[in-house]
């Protein structure tokens, strides 16, 4: 009954060998008891391991009833018995050993049940079984064959011994096949896998040699072997990559539940993003503490250098948005249970979280996580004020940060916000500027005697506003620090050194003169202490804010060419406003270059994809101004008409034709000739010009399939005629095959010589022992 559950399930126990020697032979007696079988079990077993022998050696999981009798008769004389193939073959499909198909072909009623005889066959072979089992390992037919062997033979000591020396990995399943567990044979392998994973250079080795650990429990010997090639071992990531998706979860999540390690969990970490999709759901469903616990280690242990950084990402994009999710509100809870605020790697955290669009549905922790940026008052936490900012609160009064935040402190936000040249930085300084003075000025009012000192410096600012601009403003003085601008008379600016320009952030003193007059941007105004802060690079965001609105997505614009580089060009669109035409956007041809399109000094006509707000520049292209060629693709390249087209790329599975510039098509490797070829290389070079048919057009996902042997003659027309039954032909041998060889009689017609055509006088075991490849032959068409 057990057995039934596994098959049906399909899932298979590690000791089914003996499993399955015990369900088929109890199925086979009962059939027996009960008067169903006419043939004794000793012979039906044997007769059965033939027919599933020579079915499996021709990779056949289907055959007919005349190739059934067949195999049956032989092994029927070989044993001297005079048993009816016939009515045999009603026996076992009678005993549901056996079932026929809808297209009356008989196939076992389980592969399983093929495989298990097989095993039988081997058995029966004595010694040349385990000389064959040598060769046979090679292919992977095989495998589970080998494995039962292993579990029902008594000579499964010497199998091992070879298997663990060729074939670690089906050593290993081999030894758990039996239900007995012999110490040496386990230590061999044992011993054999942990040498092949620790010293081995090819993955695939590494991950067979880590299989066969896991495979026999030994964990903890393959966890030792991991630790000591190393997480960045580039063998063993990629071993991890094959390994792990045949790896159940619960075996790497109980070793993160033991271990407190460092290395060790890095490791695991690492393992988690490579665990197979269909595993990745018990994993999220079973092991959600556990995973928890495991990223906020990540987070606080490895988010250092730019490797573990790169792997934390990974592991959250690996988890998905619910785990990003928790995640964003742990780490801010963190950060807010701070009395400094939080460190420079939780905040760098956020700000990656926020750009993969997680997010914190908590409208209090917000708040107090945008207070908590302002004073932290880092380049990191600065950004996720913006992108908190940005999402949450463009729109509301941000007075509510003086309950947090303290003035001097978000005096020195502000100043850090001037930094970057982005305009969303730009309009949150102004606006938190904005904020502050309105704060002071209240405090003012609420104090009377302050209010009394102060009242002529408020009425003299009264009419000045963080944001405005003023034209026309006269140099008064220059200093080290920077420069006094007189905005009106009897009111000065100070014009500091790092608000002059975007690239020098000392003072240039070559940059201004006494008695020149500019233009500047009020950036901060103290009404108590009568003192104002100006800006003069600020002012290309008054450019922006203009061009942002005069220059909508979708606008045609004329642009002047100041530079032409190899993957980009810059243009100008008015002065001082930029912008940047990428490669990919000058034309549809996808080679197009930029030097070849565009030259510096050249005006030539855009449209509008989109702003780049942190670099300050418009993003446009020229191809959405060009005729799109898929548009018409149709109609320029009907299915069945003729063209011609020139080789850009060979590839192993065909060759990328361009048809016209923007337009290329596929000739897939099997529409070249209709003979055999490998390679393209064959019979095409990079740059040929060609003929082709064109033989798909597929608009919506522009690809266009051509076809070059549909245009020649078709070698089958007429075949009949060209080689009539009975007629001998010559041919060569091409491929070589379990089941026979394949043999081109001329370029695009082959034949099948059957194994069991190959001779009169012997039973051929191989087509090898009879053929070469590429031999000459004769023979008779059938």
């Amino acid at each position: 009954m057990l057995v039934r559950v596994f098959l049906k399930k399909g899932n298979i126990p590690e000791n089914r060998g003996r499993l399955m020697q015990a369900f088929l032979s109890d199925i086979m007696r009962r059939e027996n008891a009960q008067g169903a079988a006419r043939t004794p079990l000793e012979t039906k077993t044997t007769l059965l391991a033939r027919l599933a022998f020579e079915t499996r050696k021709l990779a056949m999981l289907s055959f007919t009833r005349i190739e059934a009798c067949t195999w049956v008769k032989q092994k029927r004389d070989e044993l001297g018995s005079t048993l009816d193939a016939p009515l045999f073959v009603d026996e076992i499909l009678n005993n549901n050993l056996l079932s026929e198909t809808s297209g009356g072909l008989l196939t076992f009623d389980h592969e399983l049940y093929q495989e298990y005889f097989c095993a039988v066959a081997l058995l029966e072979m004595g010694d040349k079984g385990v000389t064959l089992i040598e060769e046979l390992q090679r292919e992977p037919r095989w495998e589970e064959p080998i494995v039962i062997y292993s579990g029902i033979s008594d000579r499964r000591s010497s199998v091992l011994q070879s298997l663990a020396i060729s074939n670690i990995l089906l050593a290993a399943k081999s030894l758990t096949s039996a239900a007995v567990d012999e110490g040496a044979d386990r230590e061999n392998i044992v011993l054999k896998a942990k040498a092949l994973a620790a010293d081995a250079t090819e993955p695939s080795k590494v991950a067979d040699a880590l299989l066969s650990l896991a495979e026999l429990g030994e964990a903890e010997e393959m966890i030792m072997v991991l630790k000591q090639r190393g997480a960045q071992d580039v063998t063993a990531q990629a071993a991890i990559r094959s390994f792990i998706p045949k790896c159940p979860p619960d075996l790497v999540v109980g070793w993160m539940q033991k271990t407190s390690d460092h290395s060790d969990k890095f490791l695991i970490s690492w393992m988690i993003t490579a665990i197979a999709p269909d595993q990745k759901e018990i994993l999220l469903r079973d092991h959600r503490v556990s995973l928890k616990e495991l990223l906020l280690w990540q987070f606080r242990r490895s988010w250092q250098g730019g490797k573990e950084r790169k792997h934390l990402k990974r592991l959250l994009r690996f988890l998905g948005e619910e785990f990003r999710g928790w995640f964003i509100k742990s780490v801010a809870k963190e950060i807010l249970a701070r009395i400094d605020h939080g460190s420079e790697d939780q905040w760098q955290a956020l700000k990656y979280l926020w750009q993969e669009e997680a997010e914190l549905s908590d409208p209090k922790t917000r708040t107090k996580l945008f207070a908590a940026a302002l004073n932290r008052g880092h380049r990191n936490s600065i950004e996720v004020a913006v992108l908190l900012w940005l999402r949450h609160f463009s729109n509301q009064d941000l007075s509510f940060v003086f309950n947090t935040v303290d003035e001097e402190v978000l005096q020195r936000s502000i100043r850090l916000l001037r930094k970057p040249k982005s305009i969303d930085y730009h309009r949150l300084s102004l606006l938190l500027s904005n904020t502050l003075r309105e704060f002071r000025v209240r405090h003012l009012s609420e104090n009377k005697s302050l209010l009394k000192t102060n009242t002529k410096r408020l009425d003299r600012l009264a009419n000045m506003k963080v944001g405005e601009v003023r034209r026309s403003c006269l140099m008064r003085g220059i200093k080290e620090f920077g420069a006094f601008v007189e905005l009106e008379p009897g009111i000065d600016g100070l014009l500091h050194s790092t608000d002059m320009n975007w690239e020098l952030l000392t003072m240039n003193e070559s940059m201004l003169e006494i008695n020149q007059t500019i233009d500047v941007m009020v950036l901060e105004i103290d009404d108590a202490r009568g003192n104002l802060v100006v800006g003069l690079k600020q002012m290309v965001f008054v450019l922006w804010d203009n061009a942002e609105s005069k220059y909508p997505v979708g606008t045609r614009v004329k642009v002047k060419v100041l530079d032409v580089g190899r993957e980009n060009a810059l243009v100008e669109l008015e002065a001082g406003v930029e912008g940047v035409i990428a490669r990919s956007d000058l034309s549809w041809a996808d080679d197009a270059k930029t030097v070849d399109i565009l030259t510096v000094g050249e005006e030539v006509e855009a449209i509008v994809l989109g702003v780049d707000r942190r670099n300050l520049k418009f993003v446009l292209s020229l191809r959405l101004l060009q005729v799109n060629p898929w548009e018409s693709i149709e109609q320029i390249f009907p299915v069945g008409s003729i063209t011609v087209g020139k080789v850009t790329k060979l590839v192993d599975f065909g060759a990328f034709i361009r048809l016209r510039p923007g337009i290329d098509g596929l000739l897939h490797l099997t529409d070249m000739s209709w003979g055999r070829i490998k390679h393209p290389s064959e019979i095409l070079n990079v740059g040929q010009e060609i003929n082709l048919i064109v033989l798909e057009v597929n608009k919506e996902k522009e690809r266009v399939s051509l076809g070059l042997k549909q245009i020649l003659p078709n070698p089958w027309d007429n075949i009949e005629s060209k080689f009539p039954v009975g007629e001998k032909v010559k041919g060569k041998v091409v491929s070589l095959v379990p089941y026979g060889a394949f043999v081109q009689l001329e370029t695009g017609v082959e034949g099948l010589v059957h194994v069991t055509e190959l001779s009169w006088t012997k039973r051929v075991a191989k087509p090898s022992d009879v053929l070469k490849q590429d031999q000459e032959i004769e023979a008779v068409v059938l």
